[in-house]
Order: structure tokens, then C-alpha cells, then sequence
């Protein structure tokens, strides 16, 4: 293995260790390989900006010159605030926050991105309403057991 692969994987961890950490709170959720890669890059690359914001170092030189040393305390800055970030990522998920402040701007019309199903399995209080056209009846109450 070169040493620009093992640099890569070093510079990336804050990203692979916060990407498990918000898939984990997240929960499972389909998605393409390619997201995965896109969101170990979003979060390194916000961890080690942020440290760099605060600090005042050149922190994002030591992904494109490999004769700058690797900085532990930077790299395990970039973690801490890689794996917060990952926190409330979360949070913004679990509340649905995005989606919910583009319906009162106008922007979307869609609650989420989850199926219907997976949000009133995550409800507490989640009352329901379904016709069956098919045999004419109507259930309504609450989901206790999927």
C-alpha cells in the first residue's frame, strides 16, 4: 500500500468514525455507495475546516502535500468536532428540521425522505386513517405493533 493511500485513510478518519456514528443514530436508510463516500469526505472535510477556522492553522495542506507532517492533535481535533457534527446531524434527521423548514418556506411539499411507513413506526402518538377501498371499511387508531 503507498504511503498516499495510508496518509488518505489517516487524514480521513474523523470522517469514517462521525459517518458511523450518524449512520448508527440514524438508522438504516437506502442509499448508493457513492453517498457513502460523499458523506466520510463532508464530514472530515467540515471537522478539519472548522479546526482550521478556530486555530489558524493550515490544517487542509496536509491532504495535498504529502512533505507537511500530519498533525495528531489537528487530527484529533477534526474528530471531536467531525463526530458533534455527526450529533446533530442527527438530531436535524430525527426531527426532520430540513424538511420541515422548506414546507413553511414554500420550497418542498414533502415531509421526508423516508417512507411513510418508517415515520409512524417512529412515532410515539401516530394516529391513523386508512380506507380500504376495496372491502369499504375504514381503520382508524393507533399503531402498537408492526
Amino acid at each position: 500500500m503507498s504511503s498516499f493511500v495510508v496518509r488518505l485513510l489517516v487524514l480521513l478518519a474523523p470522517g469514517f468514525l462521525a459517518s458511523k456514528v450518524y449512520r448508527k443514530l440514524r438508522g438504516r436508510t437506502i442509499k448508493k455507495v457513492w453517498e457513502d463516500f460523499a458523506e466520510v469526505g463532508i464530514f472530515a472535510g467540515a471537522g478539519y475546516t472548522t479546526v482550521a477556522l478556530f486555530s489558524g492553522t493550515a490544517i487542509l495542506d496536509a491532504f495535498v502535500d504529502s512533505k507537511i507532517a500530519i498533525s495528531w492533535p489537528n487530527v484529533l481535533a477534526a474528530t471531536g468536532v467531525s463526530v458533534l457534527l455527526a450529533l446533530v446531524g442527527s438530531v436535524l434527521h430525527y426531527t426532520r428540521a430540513v424538511n420541515l423548514l422548506a414546507l413553511r418556506l414554500g420550497f418542498s411539499h414533502l415531509y421526508g425522505d423516508e417512507e411513510i411507513w418508517e415515520m409512524f413506526q417512529e412515532e410515539t402518538e401516530a394516529l391513523l386513517f386508512i380506507r380500504d377501498l376495496r372491502h369499504n371499511l375504514v381503520y382508524y387508531g393507533y399503531i402498537e405493533r408492526y
